[in-house]
């Protein structure tokens, strides 16, 4: 359940720094890690975020 919410807020962060390069990346790094340790959630996460 932790995990969920860590991914979203991930993601929120991620949209909300659209004028920020280096956050953004960090942003997606971080997902990437997630993604490494655990996909629950991941293809739910990935769909929004290519929204």
């Amino acid at each position: 359940m932790a995990r969920v919410a860590l991914e979203g807020l991930v993601l929120c962060a991620y949209r909300q720094a659209e004028d920020v390069p280096d956050l953004r990346r960090q942003c997606l790094d971080l997902f990437d890690q997630l993604l490494e340790v655990s996909g629950y959630g991941a293809d739910k996460a990935v769909e929004a975020l290519s929204r």
